[in-house]
């Protein structure tokens, strides 16, 4: 679903030019890994952590609302201490 209609707003001063439109909305949401395994290559690497690139995204079940998709990780970002916001692009929904 495209919307069309809005003016692009502006988040954190940048232009925020979304496919679709988004509600804010808080449900409970669960992500279902399958066992896999991620191969990559560093681009660096230090005593505390490692910046790695994937050739492609990483993928789960993503459940919420009653509803099932198939979701790729797109983006991932510290908030608030011990807190991260995932950003997830539904691939395919799952159940109907």
């Amino acid at each position: 679903m495209k919307d069309t209609d809005q003016e692009p707003k502006r988040q954190g001063g940048q232009l925020d030019q979304r496919r679709a439109h988004r509600d804010e909305i808080a449900a409970e949401v669960e992500l279902v890994f399958s066992e896999a395994t991620v191969q990559g290559t560093t681009a660096d690497l230090s005593e505390v952590g490692t910046l790695m690139t994937i050739e492609d995204g990483i993928e789960f079940e993503v459940r919420c609302d009653g509803k099932r998709w198939r979701g790729r990780l797109v983006r991932c970002q510290p908030v608030a201490q011990g807190r991260n916001a995932l950003a997830i692009e539904f691939v395919e929904r799952l159940d109907g």
